[in-house]
């Protein structure tokens, strides 16, 4: 009764921070966790297949409208380029610095200097003061790259890794 206590209560924090945080990456992560862990049980992969075929049927037929709106909001979107420019500056200070990277941290140091050592941009919609302040590449793994580098890179998706064989022998 303690475990189905203790794991209630998480199910409980972990779908109030989801809510509180309404975030994207979050939500998709526990659909897919969700049925990760459902696959194996017979009478729910019945389910899960045909809510997959209706789901991909239903954005087959919507995907004139769902398409016009991510272009729309892509177009148009101020976050979507700063990242895509920050994106291209973290490659950069990857391909520079390959092996142990920037030093952990170091990314809010570095990041202008590369920026202009390197003229990736144009930043013209941006005020230099405003991209001086961007303290985040806006990517787990872009920025382990960065400032781990390959190796702590490397390190941290054989955790990730040993976390799933783990967990899956528990199932």
């Amino acid at each position: 009764f303690r475990k189905k206590l203790i794991n209630g209560a998480a199910l409980v924090i972990i779908l109030a921070g989801l809510f509180v945080s309404f975030s994207r990456g979050p939500m998709l992560g526990l659909i897919m966790v969700t049925i990760y862990l459902a696959f194996p049980v017979r009478q729910v992969r019945y389910w899960i297949a045909a809510g997959s075929a209706a789901i991909a049927t239903a954005l087959m037929f919507a995907w004139p409208w769902i398409g016009a709106q991510i272009m729309e909001r892509v177009q148009g979107s101020e976050n979507v380029t700063i990242r895509l420019k920050l994106w291209q500056n973290a490659l950069k200070i990857v391909a520079d610095n390959p092996l142990i990277g920037i030093g952990y941290g170091n990314y809010y140091i570095r990041h202008v200097e590369t920026l202009r050592a390197n003229q990736i941009g144009p930043f013209y919609e941006f005020s230099w003061e405003r991209v001086e302040k961007i303290g985040t590449i806006e990517s787990i793994f872009l920025s382990l790259a960065a400032e781990t580098g390959i190796i702590g890179l490397g390190a941290y998706l054989a955790i990730v890794a040993a976390q799933f064989i783990l967990g899956s022998k528990v199932l």
